[in-house]
């Protein structure tokens, strides 16, 4: 789990979903208040969030990982902290947390779910400002757990719960082998809209290796379905999922064209550019991750691989985040995803696990693209996607001449424990 931390570290700072804390002492009732304020607060935030103890904020780079005091770190138990949360907490909250101990240094990880069913309301008052009654939330203005007192986070929350509760719908909708009545649309060419994309310099940069394309839009044209290009950046911000230290999309500012907005990443393996379109057109272009990764795993696969476990992370946060849009009714009633794998042939499958070894090489031997494409209702995607976004992986898998049964159980919990938060 150390390296859970290195990474929410690149992440850049504290964000709404990451807090970082020098260090904590169970035994001071100030310190105990914060603690189960925080956790409070990341349920009632969208995707939840991650606490870290034993990192110096005020610092720059690695120099964070000062570590927690030793005494500090022996005197947390999980199931000391889960009772004095579960004090405040209604409904209960359940969290998980990780010690961990690395070059003599003491770190704790607490990682919180965003809440299942019904928002976290605070049942009795305490230390720190918390008080019967009041609702807590990560603040959008600035990275703190703070009482809810704008229409705005207060109308996010609700929201969240209302999503939760289409998605229950649907779910039920599907299990019954009933169906929603859909319009009759008809699909019409988005391809002007991409023209001169691929001139970008960062597009060209990021096809020089193995990358992603991926594209999600409504089935049916509408050029300004979406008003406005300041209402295109708050879909993406609000839309956005926050479940690993780099977030899905990631959102580096924007620029903004004709009728569409952009945002530009090049950091170490972070190549990306996004464009979002007021017709509902989103498209993404990223770099492979594995071309830049540690030499330990370029040696184990000739220098040309695709980790598993991590593309199953980007089906899954594709298909979530298509899905969030659906909820948001920005897609209309019909949505297609496109994900398009290129620079696959002689890259081998591979796990970074040591433990989770391969018995044979699963290479992609004869064509060197490989196009995914689905059009699904939006009440079939927002109560099956992430089973679908299973089912699509393992159509790209079958490339590399993957049995596509022999680890689906391991892929549905580990993708629970991504949408969960528990990474």
């Amino acid at each position: 789990m150390f390296e859970k931390i290195l990474e929410l570290l690149e992440a850049g700072g504290e964000t709404r979903n990451i807090e970082f804390k020098k260090t904590y002492n169970w035994g001071n009732p100030q310190h105990k208040a914060k603690i189960v304020k925080c956790i409070l607060a990341m349920s009632n935030t969208k995707d939840g969030g991650n606490l870290i103890l034993g990192i110096d904020d005020e610092k720059q780079g690695l120099e964070k990982l000062t570590g927690m005091e030793q005494e500090h770190f022996l005197k947390l138990n999980y199931d000391h902290i889960v009772v004095e949360v579960n004090k405040f907490a209604d409904p209960p909250i359940a969290f998980h947390m990780y010690p961990i101990e690395k070059d003599n240094k003491y770190f704790i990880l607490i990682k919180i779910s965003e809440f299942d069913e019904l928002p976290i309301i605070c049942k009795r008052s305490g230390e720190q400002g918390l008080k019967e009654g009041a609702v807590f939330s990560r603040s959008k203005t600035k990275p703190e757990s703070a009482l809810i007192r704008s229409q705005s986070e207060m109308r996010e929350l609700m929201d969240l719960a209302i999503n939760k509760g289409i998605r229950q719908f649907y779910m039920r909708v599907r299990d019954s082998g009933l169906h929603l009545a859909d319009d009759d649309t008809s699909q019409e060419s988005y391809a002007k809209e991409l023209v001169e994309i691929e001139e970008d310099e960062i597009v060209q940069l990021i096809k020089k290796k193995g990358y992603w394309k991926i594209t999600i839009r409504p089935t049916y044209y509408e050029e300004d379905r979406i008003e406005t290009l300041e209402n295109c950046r708050k879909i993406l911000q609000d839309n956005k999922l926050s479940l690993r230290g780099w977030d899905f999309p990631h959102l580096n500012g924007f620029a903004n064209g004709n009728n569409y907005v952009q945002s530009k990443e090049n950091f170490g393996q972070f190549k990306e550019l996004l464009r979002f379109y007021k017709s509902g057109q989103f498209i993404y272009y990223n770099s492979m991750y594995e071309e830049y990764m540690d030499e330990r795993y370029q040696k184990r696969v000739n220098g040309k691989g695709l980790e598993v476990i991590s593309s199953l992370y980007l089906f899954t946060e594709i298909f979530e985040f298509a899905t969030r849009l659906a909820q948001g009714k920005i897609v209309g009633n019909e949505i297609t995803i496109r994900i398009e794998c290129n620079g696959i042939k002689g890259r081998q499958l591979f796990f970074y696990e040591g433990t989770r070894p391969l018995f044979r090489d699963y290479i992609s031997t004869i064509e060197d693209e490989a196009h995914l494409e689905i059009n699904i209702g939006v009440e079939e995607l927002i109560s099956n996607g992430s089973t679908i976004a299973i089912e699509v992986l393992n159509n790209l898998f079958e490339k590399f001449n993957w049995d596509i049964h022999a680890i689906k159980g391991v892929f549905i919990e580990e993708q629970q424990k991504l949408l969960k938060g528990l990474l």
